[in-house]
């Protein structure tokens, strides 16, 4: 374990260490086996400064900002997929063994505010951790919940909205947007709301991810009141929540393809903004004006997928997965520069997950992680056999290096009856660790923490150097929150903790 002393000279440390290499410097892009770039780049984020996976030029701070720096240690979690490359990646260790829980921690009862689909009360999103090692969640009942590192609740907070999606952590806030179009900011350490404004006439429900850096809150939105994805992308200053910019990616408010945005999940790198479009498509947009960079169009014919974000590896390419056609997935990978289309690979069933990119294990090469499977059902009904898998592929070639083979699912999501519905996707996105370990959740009702450990190329589920696991007996659909000794799985029902013994 970490102590409040440890990880605070630490951090300060670490920020001294990062500002007189960024202002005595100029370093280059690139990359190093473990994924962080030993010539990484600084990015300054809400105060504090962090080491991204490809380099991102930094914003002028505000005045004050290297004393909140000193006293507010950087996040390990702080928004879906972990960074703002969104790579699912944490540079240091967390849990390796996932075959018993610290701690577990249910949401109080509570009622549901206007769900299309009735008594589905549940965390449908990732937990956040931060530099003290507190967790952040929200449910589809629109409560967001602070439990801290030992499972106790700390604070919770009414959103008055439903399926709040994914909040982003900066410095010592945390930032939303709900249902009605209105994006807020609330005090990390008490759960007080600091503002709200109406920004967009509606958000998108499911499982969509706010994004923040120093100076911008981005969020997913929609022009017009609905339910499903989001068509436009707008900014705001965290702190007040003023408008900066706003990005329509279509004006076909009832487009339910090509440029829809759906569960999107924006990543923030060298001052612009990436997101993607249900089909495939991706686009780059400028962080400070919104202004359009480049922009690729998807798939034609594409079918529908929740996959939904963009993730952006220390290779200057971009990975989108998407649903080429019904039952067939595909990855498509851009260059970062110019969004051209690099690569594609497709799968014998769907992808409904964001990839993660990171080192296949220490020293080892970078790899893409993908989730291939087709999603259960929201409601009990007759079986239907199906396969799901976790494949490992060269970040460059998209060569498979592995593949981890779930048991055949009878088609039915774990745990979900005729009054008990959860409505998640087959995988929630992958996480991998410093030190190789990959963390699947799976509908099925299982959390994985999974490693190629003999080199063979196949995961074995019976071998538990490979394998550990534990039955929570629900469906997922966020990803594993990593902090280093530190694991945090949701499901369906329950978030469950874990911490290593160290």
């Amino acid at each position: 374990t970490h102590s409040h002393s440890g990880r605070l000279s630490s951090s300060m440390a670490r920020i001294v260490l990062l500002t007189l290499l960024c202002i005595g410097f100029s370093l280059p892009r690139a990359s190093s086996a473990s994924g962080v770039s030993l010539d990484a780049a600084c990015e300054v984020e809400g105060g504090y400064m962090e080491l991204l996976q490809t380099n991102s030029e930094a914003l002028p701070r505000k005045q004050g900002d290297a004393m909140v720096a000193a006293l507010a240690p950087a996040p390990f979690w702080p928004m879906k997929g972990g960074n703002v490359n969104r790579t699912g990646y944490l540079p240091e260790v967390a849990v390796a063994d996932l075959s018993e829980p610290s701690w577990s921690w249910e949401e109080p009862n509570r009622e549901s505010k206007g769900l299309t689909v009735p008594n589905m009360k549940v965390f449908h999103s990732t937990p956040m951790i931060d530099g003290h090692y507190n967790v952040y969640i929200q449910s589809t009942t629109g409560w967001l919940y602070s439990i801290d590192k030992a499972g106790t609740l700390r604070w919770e907070f009414d959103t008055n909205a439903h399926d709040p999606g994914n909040v982003a952590l900066l410095g010592d806030k945390v930032f939303g947007i709900t249902s009605d179009g209105s994006a807020y900011s609330l005090d990390a350490a008490t759960g007080k709301q600091l503002w709200k404004h109406k920004v967009a006439d509606s958000a998108p429900r499911d499982t969509f991810s706010a994004a923040a850096t120093n100076g911008f809150v981005i969020l997913p939105s929609r022009e017009a009141k609905g339910t499903g994805g989001n068509l436009q992308i707008v900014a705001v200053h965290p702190s007040d929540g003023r408008i900066l910019w706003r990005y329509n990616q279509s004006t076909e408010q009832t487009k339910f393809l090509g440029d829809k945005g759906y569960n999107q999940m924006p990543a923030i790198v060298d001052n612009s903004v990436l997101f993607n479009s249900v089909d495939g498509g991706a686009y780059r947009v400028g962080l400070k004006d919104g202004k359009e960079i480049w922009h690729t169009a998807g798939v034609p014919g594409a079918s529908f997928s929740t996959a939904g974000g963009v993730v952006v590896g220390p290779n200057e390419r971009i990975y989108v997965g998407l649903n080429a056609r019904p039952e067939e997935g595909m990855l498509r990978v851009f260059s970062f520069a110019t969004g051209e289309v690099l690569a594609s690979k497709t799968f014998e069933h769907e992808i409904n997950a964001a990839p993660a990119v990171a080192p296949l294990r220490p020293g080892g090469p970078l790899a893409v992680f993908v989730a291939v499977g087709l999603n259960g059902g929201c409601s009990p009904r007759a079986p239907a056999a199906f396969k799901s898998r976790i494949v490992a592929l060269d970040a460059d070639t998209l060569a498979q290096l592995w593949e981890f083979v779930l048991s055949v699912g009878d088609g039915v999501t774990a745990g979900v009856t005729s009054t008990e519905n959860c409505c998640p996707d087959v995988f929630g996105n992958p996480t991998v660790d410093a030190g190789g370990t990959v963390y699947i959740n799976w509908s099925g009702g299982w959390a994985y923490a999974v490693r190629d450990a003999n080199g063979d190329g196949t995961v074995d589920i019976d071998d538990s150097a490979e394998v550990t696991a534990f039955h929570h007996g629900g469906g997922t659909n966020g990803n594993t929150g990593l902090a280093p000794g530190m694991a945090v799985v949701p499901s369906c029902w329950k978030i469950l903790g874990y911490k290593s013994s160290d």
